[in-house]
Protein backbone atom coordinates (compact mmCIF):
# COMPACT_ATOMS: atom_id res chain seq x y z
CA UNK A 1 0.00 0.00 0.00
CA UNK A 2 0.97 3.71 -0.03
CA UNK A 3 -0.75 6.40 1.75
CA UNK A 4 0.04 10.72 2.43
CA UNK A 5 1.27 11.55 5.70
CA UNK A 6 -0.67 14.49 7.39
CA UNK A 7 2.94 16.09 7.74
CA UNK A 8 3.72 15.95 3.89
CA UNK A 9 5.57 12.51 4.42
CA UNK A 10 5.24 9.43 2.62
CA UNK A 11 4.46 5.66 3.73
CA UNK A 12 4.39 3.05 1.82
CA UNK A 13 3.86 -1.06 3.00
CA UNK A 14 5.04 -4.11 1.83
CA UNK A 15 2.13 -7.03 2.52
CA UNK A 16 4.08 -10.23 3.83
CA UNK A 17 1.60 -13.31 4.30
CA UNK A 18 -0.22 -11.92 6.99
CA UNK A 19 2.09 -9.22 7.73
CA UNK A 20 3.03 -5.50 6.69
CA UNK A 21 6.39 -3.99 6.82
CA UNK A 22 6.30 -0.31 6.81
CA UNK A 23 8.15 2.71 5.88
CA UNK A 24 7.52 6.15 6.51
CA UNK A 25 9.19 9.12 4.87
CA UNK A 26 9.02 12.38 6.49
CA UNK A 27 10.42 15.85 6.54
CA UNK A 28 12.42 15.10 9.92
CA UNK A 29 13.75 11.53 8.77
CA UNK A 30 12.34 8.12 8.50
CA UNK A 31 10.93 4.48 10.27
CA UNK A 32 10.56 1.44 9.52
CA UNK A 33 8.14 -0.73 11.12
CA UNK A 34 9.00 -4.73 10.97
CA UNK A 35 6.51 -7.35 11.40
CA UNK A 36 7.39 -7.69 15.17
CA UNK A 37 6.33 -3.58 15.63
CA UNK A 38 9.87 -2.88 16.36
CA UNK A 39 10.62 1.00 15.37
CA UNK A 40 14.09 1.81 13.62
CA UNK A 41 14.43 5.83 13.18
CA UNK A 42 16.90 7.70 11.62
CA UNK A 43 17.03 11.35 11.41
CA UNK A 44 18.15 12.92 7.99
CA UNK A 45 20.88 15.69 8.09
CA UNK A 46 18.69 17.66 6.21
CA UNK A 47 15.27 17.49 4.33
CA UNK A 48 17.18 18.06 0.85
CA UNK A 49 19.57 14.66 1.84
CA UNK A 50 16.70 12.71 1.36
CA UNK A 51 16.14 13.59 -2.53
CA UNK A 52 19.99 14.04 -2.86
CA UNK A 53 20.01 10.21 -2.87
CA UNK A 54 16.71 9.89 -4.65
CA UNK A 55 18.86 12.03 -7.14
CA UNK A 56 21.66 9.71 -7.40
CA UNK A 57 19.50 6.52 -7.41
CA UNK A 58 17.48 7.37 -10.13
CA UNK A 59 19.50 5.74 -12.78
CA UNK A 60 19.71 2.41 -11.34
CA UNK A 61 15.93 2.39 -9.08
CA UNK A 62 14.38 3.50 -11.79
CA UNK A 63 14.88 0.16 -14.16
CA UNK A 64 13.85 -1.97 -10.98
CA UNK A 65 10.62 0.17 -9.90
CA UNK A 66 9.42 0.93 -13.00
CA UNK A 67 9.11 -2.06 -14.95
CA UNK A 68 6.25 -4.36 -14.62
CA UNK A 69 6.73 -7.46 -12.67
CA UNK A 70 4.15 -9.59 -14.88
CA UNK A 71 5.48 -10.24 -18.41
CA UNK A 72 1.86 -10.39 -19.51
CA UNK A 73 1.37 -6.33 -18.77
CA UNK A 74 -0.70 -7.18 -15.74
CA UNK A 75 -0.39 -5.04 -12.56
CA UNK A 76 -1.58 -6.84 -9.35
CA UNK A 77 -2.16 -4.52 -6.08
CA UNK A 78 1.01 -7.07 -4.83
CA UNK A 79 3.04 -5.62 -7.63
CA UNK A 80 1.89 -2.17 -6.98
CA UNK A 81 2.79 -2.26 -3.35
CA UNK A 82 6.14 -3.86 -3.87
CA UNK A 83 6.45 -1.43 -6.41
CA UNK A 84 6.08 1.45 -3.77
CA UNK A 85 7.71 0.05 -1.53
CA UNK A 86 11.31 0.30 -2.98
CA UNK A 87 10.41 3.51 -4.97
CA UNK A 88 10.30 5.00 -0.92
CA UNK A 89 13.06 2.24 0.12
CA UNK A 90 15.49 2.67 -2.18
CA UNK A 91 17.01 5.93 -1.71
CA UNK A 92 17.62 5.28 1.91
CA UNK A 93 20.20 2.58 1.49
CA UNK A 94 22.39 5.12 -0.57
CA UNK A 95 24.99 6.84 1.24
CA UNK A 96 23.71 10.99 2.13
CA UNK A 97 26.89 12.35 0.98
CA UNK A 98 28.92 11.36 -2.24
CA UNK A 99 32.03 14.53 -2.12
CA UNK A 100 33.76 15.37 0.50
CA UNK A 101 35.37 18.61 1.44
CA UNK A 102 38.86 18.87 -0.39
CA UNK A 103 40.21 22.09 1.41
CA UNK A 104 39.48 24.66 3.50
CA UNK A 105 36.65 26.74 3.62
CA UNK A 106 36.83 29.82 1.70
CA UNK A 107 35.00 33.39 2.61
CA UNK A 108 33.64 35.21 -0.01
CA UNK A 109 31.68 38.42 -0.83
CA UNK A 110 28.92 38.59 -3.44
CA UNK A 111 28.33 42.02 -4.51
CA UNK A 112 24.81 43.14 -5.72
CA UNK A 113 24.68 46.48 -7.76
CA UNK A 114 21.00 46.84 -7.99
CA UNK A 115 21.84 48.94 -11.04
CA UNK A 116 18.56 50.42 -13.61
CA UNK A 117 19.34 48.43 -16.69
CA UNK A 118 17.69 51.03 -18.98
CA UNK A 119 20.29 53.06 -18.33
CA UNK A 120 23.36 50.99 -17.32
CA UNK A 121 24.70 51.43 -20.53
CA UNK A 122 24.86 55.05 -20.76
CA UNK A 123 27.99 57.32 -19.94
CA UNK A 124 26.23 58.41 -16.45
CA UNK A 125 24.99 54.05 -16.29
CA UNK A 126 28.66 53.65 -16.06
CA UNK A 127 30.26 55.91 -13.97
CA UNK A 128 27.24 54.86 -11.54
CA UNK A 129 28.44 51.32 -11.66
CA UNK A 130 31.72 52.41 -11.21
CA UNK A 131 31.34 54.26 -8.02
CA UNK A 132 28.83 51.24 -7.13
CA UNK A 133 30.99 48.54 -7.21
CA UNK A 134 33.97 50.77 -5.91
CA UNK A 135 32.47 51.40 -2.97
CA UNK A 136 31.01 48.03 -2.14
CA UNK A 137 34.47 46.58 -3.03
CA UNK A 138 35.88 48.73 -0.35
CA UNK A 139 33.44 47.76 2.48
CA UNK A 140 34.23 44.23 2.82
CA UNK A 141 35.47 42.74 5.80
CA UNK A 142 39.88 41.85 4.95
CA UNK A 143 39.19 38.49 6.08
CA UNK A 144 37.70 37.84 2.47
CA UNK A 145 39.57 35.34 -0.07
CA UNK A 146 37.37 35.99 -3.16
CA UNK A 147 34.90 38.89 -4.04
CA UNK A 148 32.39 38.36 -6.72
CA UNK A 149 31.00 40.97 -9.29
CA UNK A 150 27.79 39.84 -11.20
CA UNK A 151 27.23 39.80 -14.88
CA UNK A 152 28.27 42.29 -16.92
CA UNK A 153 28.88 44.39 -13.21
CA UNK A 154 30.62 46.50 -15.19
CA UNK A 155 29.16 48.12 -18.39
CA UNK A 156 32.00 48.14 -20.70
CA UNK A 157 34.71 45.98 -22.47
CA UNK A 158 37.58 44.03 -20.42
CA UNK A 159 40.25 46.03 -22.19
CA UNK A 160 38.36 49.30 -20.17
CA UNK A 161 37.83 47.64 -17.13
CA UNK A 162 40.78 45.83 -16.58
CA UNK A 163 43.10 48.85 -15.75
CA UNK A 164 40.65 50.26 -13.07
CA UNK A 165 40.05 46.59 -11.50
CA UNK A 166 43.90 46.34 -11.48
CA UNK A 167 43.83 49.21 -9.30
CA UNK A 168 41.15 48.47 -7.36
CA UNK A 169 42.52 45.23 -6.23
CA UNK A 170 45.57 47.04 -5.22
CA UNK A 171 43.86 48.55 -2.49
CA UNK A 172 42.64 44.89 -1.15
CA UNK A 173 44.40 42.90 0.95
CA UNK A 174 47.02 41.00 -1.18
CA UNK A 175 45.09 37.75 -0.92
CA UNK A 176 42.29 39.24 -1.93
CA UNK A 177 40.91 37.81 -5.46
CA UNK A 178 38.42 39.60 -7.50
CA UNK A 179 36.21 38.10 -10.09
CA UNK A 180 33.39 39.52 -12.59
CA UNK A 181 31.54 38.96 -15.02
CA UNK A 182 32.23 41.49 -18.22
CA UNK A 183 32.00 41.48 -21.66
CA UNK A 184 34.95 41.01 -24.12
CA UNK A 185 35.74 41.58 -27.23
CA UNK A 186 38.89 40.06 -29.33
CA UNK A 187 41.08 41.60 -32.15
CA UNK A 188 38.55 40.08 -34.76
CA UNK A 189 35.29 42.12 -33.85
CA UNK A 190 34.03 39.14 -32.29
CA UNK A 191 32.23 39.67 -28.62
CA UNK A 192 31.51 37.04 -25.53
CA UNK A 193 30.23 37.20 -22.38
CA UNK A 194 33.10 36.19 -19.69
CA UNK A 195 34.23 35.49 -16.25
CA UNK A 196 37.45 37.37 -15.25
CA UNK A 197 39.33 38.00 -12.72
CA UNK A 198 42.45 40.10 -11.27
CA UNK A 199 44.72 39.31 -8.39
CA UNK A 200 45.37 35.09 -7.51
CA UNK A 201 43.30 34.48 -10.63
CA UNK A 202 43.92 32.32 -13.34
CA UNK A 203 42.45 31.36 -16.84
CA UNK A 204 38.56 32.66 -17.85
CA UNK A 205 35.44 31.63 -18.71
CA UNK A 206 33.75 32.64 -21.86
CA UNK A 207 29.82 31.21 -21.81
CA UNK A 208 28.95 28.25 -24.64
CA UNK A 209 25.64 28.33 -24.44
CA UNK A 210 23.88 31.69 -25.79
CA UNK A 211 20.29 33.18 -25.38
CA UNK A 212 18.72 32.93 -28.38
CA UNK A 213 17.45 36.38 -29.59
CA UNK A 214 19.05 37.56 -26.43
CA UNK A 215 22.78 36.59 -27.37
CA UNK A 216 22.52 35.79 -30.72
CA UNK A 217 20.30 35.65 -33.55
CA UNK A 218 18.89 32.56 -35.10
CA UNK A 219 19.11 32.81 -39.41
CA UNK A 220 20.62 35.95 -38.50
CA UNK A 221 20.50 37.02 -42.15
CA UNK A 222 17.29 36.90 -42.65
CA UNK A 223 15.99 38.46 -39.44
CA UNK A 224 18.20 41.29 -38.65
CA UNK A 225 16.98 45.12 -40.22
CA UNK A 226 13.61 43.38 -40.02
CA UNK A 227 12.22 44.10 -36.38
CA UNK A 228 14.22 47.05 -34.59
CA UNK A 229 14.38 44.45 -31.60
CA UNK A 230 16.78 42.55 -33.40
CA UNK A 231 19.54 45.58 -33.86
CA UNK A 232 20.02 45.86 -30.16
CA UNK A 233 23.66 46.22 -29.20
CA UNK A 234 25.98 43.63 -28.63
CA UNK A 235 23.16 40.97 -29.88
CA UNK A 236 25.02 39.28 -31.39
CA UNK A 237 27.49 37.14 -29.08
CA UNK A 238 30.13 34.78 -30.18
CA UNK A 239 30.18 30.96 -28.32
CA UNK A 240 32.97 29.86 -26.46
CA UNK A 241 34.44 26.46 -26.59
CA UNK A 242 32.27 23.75 -25.38
CA UNK A 243 34.83 22.01 -22.86
CA UNK A 244 37.05 24.84 -20.87
CA UNK A 245 39.51 24.09 -17.93
CA UNK A 246 38.59 25.83 -14.44
CA UNK A 247 39.30 28.92 -13.25
CA UNK A 248 41.45 28.80 -10.51
CA UNK A 249 42.27 30.83 -7.03
CA UNK A 250 43.45 30.26 -3.56
CA UNK A 251 44.60 26.67 -5.00
CA UNK A 252 40.82 25.89 -5.56
CA UNK A 253 39.45 24.71 -8.97
CA UNK A 254 35.91 26.96 -9.94
CA UNK A 255 33.51 25.56 -12.43
CA UNK A 256 31.61 28.71 -14.08
CA UNK A 257 28.48 28.90 -15.84
CA UNK A 258 26.96 32.25 -16.77
CA UNK A 259 23.05 33.00 -16.64
CA UNK A 260 20.57 30.26 -17.63
CA UNK A 261 23.83 28.30 -18.23
CA UNK A 262 22.60 27.14 -14.34
CA UNK A 263 19.55 25.43 -15.85
CA UNK A 264 21.21 22.77 -18.19
CA UNK A 265 22.12 19.73 -15.58
CA UNK A 266 24.55 17.97 -18.31
CA UNK A 267 26.18 20.87 -19.00
CA UNK A 268 26.53 21.72 -15.00
CA UNK A 269 27.60 18.59 -14.28
CA UNK A 270 30.48 18.70 -16.98
CA UNK A 271 31.94 21.46 -15.54
CA UNK A 272 31.81 20.09 -11.83
CA UNK A 273 34.11 16.79 -12.62
CA UNK A 274 36.86 18.87 -12.65
CA UNK A 275 35.81 21.75 -10.03
CA UNK A 276 35.62 22.00 -6.63
CA UNK A 277 32.85 24.97 -6.63
CA UNK A 278 30.38 26.24 -9.11
CA UNK A 279 30.15 29.86 -9.78
CA UNK A 280 27.37 31.25 -11.50
CA UNK A 281 26.85 35.07 -11.94
CA UNK A 282 23.73 36.47 -13.70
CA UNK A 283 22.01 39.63 -14.49
CA UNK A 284 17.98 39.07 -13.83
CA UNK A 285 17.22 42.41 -14.14
CA UNK A 286 15.64 41.70 -17.54
CA UNK A 287 12.73 39.66 -15.18
CA UNK A 288 11.45 42.65 -13.52
CA UNK A 289 9.07 41.38 -10.12
CA UNK A 290 8.61 38.66 -11.92
CA UNK A 291 8.78 34.40 -10.22
CA UNK A 292 11.87 34.48 -13.22
CA UNK A 293 14.59 35.16 -10.52
CA UNK A 294 13.29 32.95 -7.79
CA UNK A 295 12.84 29.85 -10.50
CA UNK A 296 16.86 30.85 -10.93
CA UNK A 297 17.76 30.52 -7.67
CA UNK A 298 15.72 26.94 -7.13
CA UNK A 299 17.54 25.57 -10.77
CA UNK A 300 20.92 26.80 -9.07
CA UNK A 301 20.08 24.54 -5.98
CA UNK A 302 19.49 21.68 -7.86
CA UNK A 303 22.69 21.70 -9.71
CA UNK A 304 24.57 22.42 -6.09
CA UNK A 305 22.31 19.53 -4.99
CA UNK A 306 23.54 17.03 -7.74
CA UNK A 307 27.35 17.33 -7.80
CA UNK A 308 27.60 17.76 -4.45
CA UNK A 309 29.35 21.04 -4.88
CA UNK A 310 28.73 24.77 -2.98
CA UNK A 311 26.92 27.06 -5.86
CA UNK A 312 28.32 30.92 -5.51
CA UNK A 313 25.33 33.05 -7.45
CA UNK A 314 26.22 36.91 -7.82
CA UNK A 315 23.33 38.95 -10.01
CA UNK A 316 22.62 42.53 -10.63
CA UNK A 317 19.59 42.76 -8.40
CA UNK A 318 18.65 39.12 -6.79
CA UNK A 319 18.61 36.88 -5.78
CA UNK A 320 22.43 36.49 -4.66
CA UNK A 321 23.15 33.48 -2.70
CA UNK A 322 25.40 31.01 -1.36
CA UNK A 323 24.23 27.61 -1.79
CA UNK A 324 25.88 24.57 -0.06
CA UNK A 325 26.74 21.10 -1.16
CA UNK A 326 23.64 19.79 -0.06
CA UNK A 327 21.37 22.21 -2.04
CA UNK A 328 20.45 24.52 1.22
CA UNK A 329 20.26 28.18 1.05
CA UNK A 330 23.73 29.24 3.79
CA UNK A 331 23.33 33.03 2.75
CA UNK A 332 20.90 35.28 0.67
CA UNK A 333 20.20 39.03 -0.29
CA UNK A 334 17.29 40.26 -0.80
CA UNK A 335 15.86 41.07 -3.96
CA UNK A 336 15.58 44.80 -5.50
CA UNK A 337 18.04 46.00 -3.30
CA UNK A 338 22.24 46.69 -3.25
CA UNK A 339 23.73 44.45 -1.01
CA UNK A 340 26.27 42.12 -0.10
CA UNK A 341 26.52 38.26 1.09
CA UNK A 342 29.59 37.63 2.69
CA UNK A 343 29.68 33.70 3.80
CA UNK A 344 32.39 30.46 3.64
CA UNK A 345 32.16 28.00 0.75
CA UNK A 346 34.13 24.37 1.52
CA UNK A 347 35.52 23.10 -1.90
CA UNK A 348 34.77 20.12 -2.37
CA UNK A 349 35.88 16.30 -4.14
CA UNK A 350 34.56 13.05 -5.48
CA UNK A 351 31.51 12.87 -8.17
CA UNK A 352 27.91 12.15 -7.44
CA UNK A 353 26.36 9.13 -9.97
CA UNK A 354 25.07 12.00 -11.60
CA UNK A 355 28.26 13.98 -12.28
CA UNK A 356 29.87 11.22 -13.54
CA UNK A 357 27.07 10.12 -15.92
CA UNK A 358 24.56 13.10 -16.55
CA UNK A 359 21.58 12.07 -17.96
CA UNK A 360 22.17 9.45 -20.50
CA UNK A 361 21.19 6.72 -18.27
CA UNK A 362 18.09 7.85 -17.05
CA UNK A 363 17.23 7.98 -21.02
CA UNK A 364 18.53 4.66 -21.28
CA UNK A 365 16.11 3.82 -18.58
CA UNK A 366 13.19 5.62 -20.57
CA UNK A 367 13.76 3.49 -23.29
CA UNK A 368 14.02 0.24 -21.48
CA UNK A 369 10.85 0.97 -20.04
CA UNK A 370 9.24 0.86 -23.67
CA UNK A 371 10.33 -3.03 -23.83
CA UNK A 372 7.40 -4.29 -21.99
CA UNK A 373 4.58 -2.56 -22.94
CA UNK A 374 6.19 -3.37 -26.54
CA UNK A 375 6.30 -6.95 -25.82
CA UNK A 376 3.07 -6.70 -24.53
CA UNK A 377 1.77 -5.22 -27.49
CA UNK A 378 3.23 -7.67 -29.72
CA UNK A 379 1.76 -10.86 -27.69
CA UNK A 380 -1.60 -8.85 -28.02
CA UNK A 381 -1.37 -8.38 -32.09
CA UNK A 382 -3.40 -11.71 -33.97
Amino acid sequence: FAAALPNGGRLAGLDVGTRTIGVALCDGGWSFATPDKTIIRKKFAADLAALKALVAAQSVVGLVVGLPLNMDGSDSPRTQSTRAFARNLAPLALPSHWTTPAADPLRVALLQGNLPQLSKWSPEGQRNAVNTYTRMTREQPDDVDIIVWPETALPMFERQARPFMARLQSTLPPETSLLTGIVQRDEAGRYYNAITGVGDVRGEYRKSHLVPFGEFLPLDFLLRGIIDFFDLPMSDFAAGADSQPPILTHGVAIGSAICYEIVYPDLVAERARDANVLLTVSNDTWFGRSIGPLQHLQMARLRALENGRYVVRATSNGVTAIIDDQGRLRERAPQFATASVVGDIVPMTGLTPFTRTGSWPTWLLSLLLLAPALVWKTRQSP
